[in-house]
């Protein structure tokens, strides 16, 4: 008995120990290039855990073979799994990490990091790379490290890779290890409070309305009053962005294309990453609000977009627009008298919205203004100088009570970690909702306005979402293409939105909240389209997510696979789980009318030849059935089963069987 009471004890004092191990470090070397131990004769001394950070003495570490040079070294993992984060261990003279490549058990290349020598973060020893979760495991990571124009060899510790994205969680699982250091490194301590984001980004002169994009990967923000402004010294106000360089912040640059010599500034970001809002100079006015898309490194002429029976003046005014981009909340005071308080407007069509609508719950006798409605459109953060707060103007948080968006929960202020006896303002939150960005004027340089961050406390950040991205390319010559992108609940059948992949090279960005099973389509002329789907209904945590899609030229003899129809074994049974493949099948006949199209039917090398060729019948003559019940022409479809004929990969693994045990449509007429 006392022996069992002993064992389930282990097991209670092991399980937390082994379900917190988040990070795969190294295990082997694959290659290496001007890379020699720190100690000893052996490269090995990267593998494994850290075993020291900042300085202190270590048994571990690799360094560059001399000054000037850059080294390379290719480590591979043990046990292969997609990947969210890269976990870079530096023990001295850090910062020096130029590209990392990850390899996936395809061997397909993946680079998530890339840094010219002299835009190289210092004395950053902890370095994590967000990724957007792999669609493959990854097998293998190698990096590149300079000593180009260094005073000192920098060491790599150690190099880990991890299927979650919340740094916060890893950093916890570093500092529980109780890694020796030299020093007193920022990254030792999780940062609770407000972080100063240095001068990299902030100047003795004002720095203003900080917007963050959804990745977390560029930060835009207004510089007031700067000698390389438009108009220097006196300029009002210029844009400004800074994009993100492991966890920390590039010099910020003058969006000069983006600015005039009168006040320019960014209202908002839609959700595909592609849509900007700004405040500056119009054709009739010296203030208006504009709406401008991003296409690689070029933007689109600014348009000017109006809100009906308001008068927009960009330095007094705020708009944000919602993830769907079919509401905006604004801030603006109804007359000379009257407070700022915040409102809502709705699309009309791209340029022109609808008369805006009081918010109701979030309304207090002083200005409410400032506006931020994050991902999940739901949750708004705002600046206001009531509700008796801890003096000048502190930033809240409400909740969307309704499908209306005028009813919101009482306001909350998020409380002394961010907000203090000066001003509070702009509160704008990443995707995922770890970290909020705001200015402040208080602990800044000069006691102007500079731009702050903080970790989100639990209670403040928004709900979960998925930041879904990835490329639309033609399935042969694999050449992007310019398409659409319609998302669809698969529950309800009912169309949730439409994007386009306008972000240059056929690459596509968008936001879907937890909680939904949805199917997104690429649709482009001349081009038939079949849909992807994603499973969201039990997701309660942040996840970015990749996934390319395929289109297929309408045109006579195109082959399209239907890897998701299914059939129990050996039988001409469909599988429940080939619905959402049948459907994309009917939608694309009934989009199509004239389309007749033949089913062939394929199976894998087992059995005798006549029964294969019966079962690929039957099971093609069983998906005909299906498209003949949904109301499509039996005319338009034949049917013809191949058995084992036509097989597209060898039939000498289970694997490479199922791949021959398949379905595909033929293009007979358009």
């Amino acid at each position: 008995m006392n022996k069992l009471i002993y064992i389930i004890f282990l097991i209670f004092l092991v399980a937390p120990a082994i379900s917190s191990q988040h990070i795969t470090w190294a295990d082997e070397i694959v290659s290496i290039s001007d890379i020699s131990p720190e100690k000893g004769n052996n490269s090995d001394h990267i593998l494994g855990k850290p075993d020291a950070i900042q300085g202190a003495s270590s048994e571990g570490g690799v360094e560059v073979n001399g000054l000037d040079k850059i080294g390379k070294i290719e480590v591979e993992f043990e046990k292969p799994h997609q990947v969210q984060t890269v976990v870079i261990i530096e023990n001295y003279a850090p910062g020096k990490v130029t590209k990392v490549i990850l390899t996936d058990i395809k061997g397909n290349e993946i680079e998530v990091y890339k840094s010219a020598p002299e835009n190289m973060v210092q004395n950053v020893n902890w370095h994590f790379i967000k990724v957007p979760l792999t669609e493959e495991k990854i097998k293998s990571l190698s990096l590149s490290v300079s000593t180009i124009g260094a005073e000192e060899m920098p060491q790599i510790d150690a190099v880990g890779i991890s299927r979650t994205a919340d740094i916060p969680l890893l950093r916890r699982e570093l500092l529980a290890m109780n890694l020796p250091s030299a020093g007193n490194n920022p990254d030792l301590k999780i940062k609770t409070g407000r972080e100063h984001l240095g001068p990299a980004v902030n100047y003795p002169e004002p720095e203003l309305y900080p917007l963050i994009t959804a990745d977390g990967e560029t930060l835009y923000f207004n510089r007031k009053n700067y000698s390389e402004n438009k108009r220097g010294k006196k300029d009002k106000g210029d844009i400004y962005v800074s994009t993100a360089l492991g966890s920390s912040f590039v010099k910020g640059k003058n969006l000069s294309y983006q600015n005039t010599r009168k006040f320019n500034r960014l209202l908002s970001i839609g959700a595909d990453g592609s849509t900007y809002l700004i405040s500056g100079k119009t054709p009739n006015a010296d203030r208006g609000m504009l709406i401008t898309y991003r296409s690689g490194n070029n933007w689109t002429d600014p348009v000017p977009i109006s809100v009906s029976g308001l008068e927009f003046d960009g330095m007094h005014m705020d708009a944000v627009l919602s993830p769907s981009g079919k509401q905006m909340i604004l801030s603006f005071a109804a007359n000379e008298e009257s407070d700022k308080d915040l409102y809502v407007s709705f699309k009309q069509n791209n340029l022109a919205w609808s008369a805006p609508i009081p918010l109701k719950g979030v309304k207090s006798n002083e200005d409410d203004y400032a506006p931020f409605l994050a991902a999940d459109g739901k949750t708004l953060y705002f600046s206001s100088k009531g509700f008796g707060g801890m003096g000048g103007s502190d930033i809240y948080v409400s909740r969307r009570l309704d499908d209306t968006y005028r009813n919101w929960s009482n306001p909350e202020n998020i409380g002394g970690s961010v907000n203090t006896i000066g001003d509070e303002e702009y509160f704008t939150v990443t995707a995922k909702g770890d970290y909020g960005y705001f200015t402040s004027n208080q602990n800044s340089y000069k006691k102007k306005e500079d731009i702050f961050r903080i970790l989100l406390n639990i209670n403040y950040k928004p709900d979960p979402v998925v930041l879904m991205s990835g490329q639309v390319f033609e399935r042969e010559t694999k050449q992007p293409v310019d398409a659409s992108i319609i998302l669809t609940n698969l529950e309800t059948g009912k169309t949730i939105d439409q994007f386009n992949n306008s972000l240059s090279e056929g690459f596509y960005q968008f936001i879907i909240p937890a909680g939904n099973y949805v199917d997104f389509t690429a649709v482009a002329d001349g081009y038939l389209s079949f849909s992807e789907n994603v499973d969201l209904r039990d997701l309660n945590f942040f996840q970015e997510i990749r996934r390319d899609l395929k289109l297929y030229p309408k045109e006579v003899g195109e082959i399209i696979p239907l890897d998701n129809i299914l059939f129990e074994e050996a039988k001409a049974i469909i599988l429940p789980v080939s619905k959402s493949e049948l459907n994309q099948l009917i939608k694309m006949m009934v989009d199509n009318p004239t389309l007749k199209i033949e089913l062939g039917g394929h199976t894998d090398n087992r059995g005798s030849f006549e029964n294969k060729l019966e079962l690929s019948q039957k099971r093609v003559e069983a998906v005909k059935n299906v498209l003949v019940q949904a109301g499509i022409s039996p005319d338009r479809i034949s049917t013809k089963g191949y058995g084992d004929k036509k097989p597209i990969a060898p039939n000498d693994t289970e694997e490479n069987m199922a791949k021959n045990r398949r379905v595909e449509v033929k293009i007979i007429e358009i």
